[in-house]
């Protein structure tokens, strides 16, 4: 069964509108894991102005708006992330605020949590679930892999091998702007398929991995048996932000692992080509860094190549760039993998050239020809995925940046503060296996048990002088210590999964108690009920149990001796 057929125009608003709303519910989501500070109060105010758009009557009032950006602004010198960039940005925001301009205050607020929130940490891990839950799709089945750099018309593709029909509509990307692009008005309902979207844009929709399973009595007729599944991928080196990068960097390659056998489907598009051809050396580079000992597995290639001319002769375009720049270059020659995928290129677009034409073409032989191919058989030894030197350096950078945070909100006592770039870190660490954000997490557990256990020593050795001094505790003695042991209380459930054993225990606090109550009483020797100093002693051990009740015991305990 398939989907009744929509226009561009009938699809336009309500799609737009269902995103709105989809992100709505998200910021609610996320806002609501969050403890209070910049970040927060950014997404607040940008609940309030998307809420606003979407003409939603329970948008915060103005005077709600006010108090938030005075708290934001506030809270961004607490957390000292004052640079020239929020600077400006927070200005904008004002202005746009100010000015009553919704559509521009979330535009510039979108900016400012850009700045503030590099790294968007809940959808990082909505992307990594989303990843897990294709792994088990895919788990002991065969599978065709689309691969190729954003733009390269991997969704576009799987929409034509699905039997989308596909018609060029003008798409507006932009308020008054649009561009011809190639989409599908009428789709059937396979299970995925629908999470399939292609832009007319150079910005990837596919922020994971998607299998689409298609039944072969579908494309063929009643008498064929078995699934053909495609499997979209975000481009390598994806335009859709680091969650993207990160998330599939540590996701497909586990996925792929998984699978009984993988057939690779290799995009290459017109478009991405360059003055220098650089689309193939991408597309060669990708396949390298993607597959071991390519060489060995050339077997398991298909390539398809999109948006070309029809007249293009592929097969002597990518023959020429071998002869003019792989040839003449040294480097590029000495690379035998990038060479090996080249020729391998060479061969087979001189035996049969693929050009997908989503409009006019037929799908059929293709698959034929996709289904007829071998697949890698030992995915598990054949797959690996090394992130890229830019994903890498944003991880240091963020680590880093975590570090610092910990250690500001640390200085203020923020522990819901501490605990949420805690967690963050523990994500990071425990997703990218990378030295920096483990050295980053082990570096502010050090400092944080560090920084907790020298104010415990500062705290005891204050109560320690009070108490043992001629002229007893005073009460404001008594209320900082309760104060620290109510603290030291309420770090240990927030602050007890990161710190474990190197975290202080409120016992030890009270512990501290006993020792210098048993130390003081051996200093007491034989005195008597009527010294001053026992006095004193005794008037602290009262002044104690009111505010530590388990003292109770200990000071009846030293009365009655006092008194025989």
């Amino acid at each position: 069964a398939t989907a009744a057929p929509k226009s561009a125009s009938d699809e336009k608003i309500p799609d737009h509108k269902n995103k709105k709303q989809l992100y709505v519910e998200t910021l609610r989501e996320d806002l609501a894991t969050m403890p209070s500070c910049a970040e927060k109060s950014t997404m607040e105010l940008l609940l309030h102005f998307e809420r606003e758009l979407l003409g939603d009557p329970m948008a915060s009032q103005k005077e709600t708006v006010s108090a938030l950006l005075e708290k934001l602004h506030d809270q961004v010198n607490e957390q000292e992330l004052f640079s020239n960039d929020i600077r400006i940005s927070l200005q904008n925001v004002k202005t746009s605020v100010y000015g009553s301009n919704s559509e521009s205050a979330v535009e510039d607020l979108g900016k400012l949590l850009e700045i503030l929130r590099p790294l968007h940490i809940q959808e990082l891990k909505r992307l990594v679930e989303k990843t897990k839950e294709a792994a088990e799709l895919i788990r002991d089945k065969e599978i065709i892999l689309l691969i190729g750099g954003t733009g390269a018309g991997k969704s576009t593709t799987i929409q034509f091998l699905t039997g989308c029909e596909m018609k060029n509509v003008p798409k507006e990307v932009a308020p008054g702007r649009y561009l011809d692009h190639i989409t599908a008005v009428k789709v059937p309902n396979y299970p995925g398929l629908k999470d399939v979207i292609s832009n007319p844009e150079v910005r990837s929709e596919t922020r994971y991995i998607t299998p689409v399973t298609i039944p072969l009595k579908d494309i063929f007729g009643p008498g064929e048996t078995g699934n053909i599944i495609l499997c979209d991928a975000p481009g390598f080196g994806d335009t859709g932000g680091p969650e993207v990068n990160i998330a599939n960097g540590v996701g497909i390659t586990e996925a792929l692992k998984g699978c009984k056998s993988v057939k690779i489907l290799a995009l290459s598009s017109f478009k991405a080509l360059g003055d220098k051809a650089q689309g193939i050396q991408e597309l060669a580079h990708i396949l390298i860094n993607m597959i071991a000992n390519i060489e060995d597995r050339l077997d398991t290639m298909h390539y398809a190549f999109t948006k070309y001319p029809l007249k293009t002769d592929i097969n002597a375009y990518i023959l020429n760039i071998k002869e003019q720049m792989v040839d003449k270059d040294p480097s590029l020659r000495s690379d035998s993998a990038f060479v090996a995928v080249l020729k391998d290129m060479i061969e087979k677009t001189h035996e049969k050239q693929e050009k997908i034409d989503p409009i006019q073409g037929d799908r059929k032989p293709f698959i034929r020809t996709l289904l007829r191919g071998e697949g890698i058989t030992c995915p598990e030894d054949a797959f690996r995925f090394s992130m890229s030197p830019n994903t890498q350096k944003f991880i240091a950078n963020e680590a880093q940046r975590y570090e610092i945070n910990i250690r500001c909100a640390a200085k203020r006592k923020n522990i819901d503060l501490v605990k949420y770039y805690f967690d963050i870190l523990k994500v990071l660490k425990e997703l990218t296996k990378e030295g920096f954000a483990k050295d980053a997490y082990e570096k502010s557990v050090r400092f944080m048990s560090e920084n907790i256990e020298e104010l415990c020593s500062v705290v005891k050795e204050k109560f320690n002088r009070a108490f043992e001094s001629q002229d007893g505790l005073r009460e404001g003695d008594v209320q900082e210590y309760k104060i620290f042991v109510e603290y030291i209380q309420g770090i240990q459930k927030p602050l007890g999964g990161h710190l474990e054993s190197r975290l202080v225990s409120p016992t030890a606090l009270i512990q501290n108690i006993h020792t210098e109550i048993q130390k003081r009483r051996q200093d007491l020797g034989g005195k008597d009920l009527s010294s001053s100093v026992v006095e004193i002693y005794l008037g602290n051990l009262k002044m104690l149990k009111k505010s530590f009740p388990e003292l109770e015991l200990e000071y009846r305990k030293n009365c009655k001796d006092f008194e025989e």
